[in-house]
């Protein structure tokens, strides 16, 4: 007989979606989201809940977004609130990590450290999951065992000052508007009362200049659109918002001289 409904979340699946909507600005992505098909993808590589346990439906992208719905619920800091129907775990977790991102980048990459043969992007060479309670017990509690890897992550910081709700606050309020100060694009603007009072935040401080303990500041954020956060970080180098300005306006110019010659060609 097929399994008709998979079982509840568990703690480490809720970690991971909870992770995504911090890092998504506390909304609700919708179900072809590049971020929601990924992180449907992770969960079901996941060796938590034994294939036969698992409905078809298991994690799929509608399920996770409708799970971050009942986070976003439970979040105290969210203007409007997701769908009331999480669980008792959903709303201990968000008390927990509300006003606690580094705790929880650092709680999500501990996971994926744990989990990484069965999340490795080559899944072909890696074995079929094997369920966890399935696993024989090891035995070997004598043997020196590897620490994890527990060493400060810039990085991993970086996107936690980001989403630290004071500083936030504190740049909205010295913000003359919220508007992308890179490009100008005012979710307001173009998407009416959806989009008023939503910015994204970059955190400009260069990752070098990181320590363990860094705490943000209204001034080192900068309001930006989704597009220019993204091509912050792209390539092989993060650009400062004066590099990417630049680079816009080069692209422009190239546009306009391309038009210009469209539009005036040269005499034959």
């Amino acid at each position: 007989m097929s399994v008709k409904r998979s079982p509840p979340w568990l703690r480490e699946e809720i970690i991971l979606a909870l992770e995504l909507y911090m890092l998504r600005g506390r909304i609700i992505p919708e179900d072809r989201d590049p971020d929601i098909l990924a992180l449907s993808r992770d969960l079901n590589r996941l060796p938590l809940v034994p294939s036969e346990k698992r409905a078809p439906n298991h994690r799929n992208p509608n399920g996770v977004c409708l799970k971050i719905a009942n986070l976003r619920a439970f979040d105290p800091h969210a203007v409007s609130k997701g769908m009331f129907g999480g669980s008792k775990l959903d709303k201990e977790l968000m008390e927990q990590f509300a006003d606690d991102p580094v705790g929880l980048a650092m709680e999500a990459r501990t996971i994926r450290l744990e989990y990484r043969d069965w999340l490795s992007p080559d899944i072909s060479s890696v074995p079929a999951p094997v369920p966890i309670h399935h696993q024989p017990a090891v035995r070997l509690a004598a043997e020196v065992q590897p620490a994890w890897d527990t060493r400060f992550d810039p990085f991993a910081l970086h996107l936690a000052m980001e989403q630290d709700m004071e500083a936030q606050n504190d740049r909205r309020q010295s913000a003359k508007v919220l508007a992308c100060e890179i490009c100008g694009f005012d979710f307001e603007r173009t998407y009416g009362e959806l989009g008023a009072g939503y910015i994204q935040f970059h955190h400009r401080v260069p990752l070098a200049d990181l320590t363990e303990g860094s705490r943000p500041t209204a001034n080192d954020l900068t309001p930006i659109c989704a597009n220019c956060h993204a091509m912050l970080h792209q390539g092989d180098r993060t650009l400062s918002t004066a590099d990417l300005r630049s680079a816009i306006r080069e692209s422009q110019r190239s546009s306009v001289r391309t038009l210009a010659d469209r539009l005036n060609p040269p005499p034959t």
